[in-house]
């Protein structure tokens, strides 16, 4: 019980036996003290109204205490029932509280597991994008050692050309040499068209192919020499 309860006036209802009792007691003695100056059959009748005062006090305050212990328990009860009440608001709120924290959780439980759906959709995707970016690459990379390939070979070729040419060059210049150094007879009319349908152009790239043929076209200057 609180302090405010404890401090809490007596029960109007107690009041009028405290009153009564009060009343009784101061006139019974009253009457008591006046009869003992009196003859001896007063005093006894003092004593009765003593004895009977006595009584009727006894009485009245049982009622009195009876009904302060009314009032208390009706009190008590009533504050009992406010506490009951107020305890019972009290749980009330609690439980919508809990209720509302409780959905609180079950909404944000539910958004998490659609964002955790979203983001298992998401990395599905990104698996299979990978997956396929890696068929790509594995693609790219043997189109990559495909082309490596051809280009090795293609050096190949070049590097042989590149011999043949030069061996080539070789053999023009060895030919040109000995051209340059041969003495100029007086040819045949057909060996000279022979000689100008063969010639080549100065102006023009030399063919390895043409050179020869024109060598083997022209006779040797040991054999115009005897022919002339």
């Amino acid at each position: 019980m609180s302090t405010r309860n404890l401090a809490r006036p007596v029960a109007p209802a107690t009041l009028p036996w405290r009153r009564v009792t009060l009343y009784v007691l101061i006139a019974c003695g009253a009457v008591a003290l006046a009869a003992v100056a009196g003859p001896e059959w007063v005093v006894r009748v003092g004593a009765i109204v003593a004895i009977a005062t006595g009584v009727v006090a006894a009485v009245l305050a049982t009622r009195a205490f009876r009904a302060l212990d009314h009032d208390h328990r009706r009190a008590r009860g009533r504050e009992v029932v406010e506490m009951e009440r107020s305890h019972g608001d009290r749980l009330r709120q609690h439980r919508r509280d809990d209720a509302e924290v409780a959905s609180t959780i079950r909404e944000h439980l539910r958004r998490q597991g659609a964002e955790n759906e979203h983001l298992r959709d998401r990395l599905g995707e990104a698996h299979e994008v990978i997956g396929q970016q890696q068929q790509s690459l594995t693609a790219l990379d043997a189109e990559r050692t495909e082309l490596q390939r051809e280009l090795r070979a293609k050096d190949d070729t070049i590097t042989d050309l590149r011999t043949t040419v030069e061996s080539q060059e070789v053999e023009l210049s060895a030919l040109l040499g000995d051209v340059d150094a041969a003495e100029i007879y007086t040819m045949p009319r057909r060996v000279r068209s022979a000689e100008r349908a063969v010639a080549p152009d100065p102006s023009e790239p030399v063919d390895l192919a043409t050179a020869q043929t024109a060598a083997q076209a022209v006779p040797p200057v040991e054999e115009l020499r005897q022919q002339a």
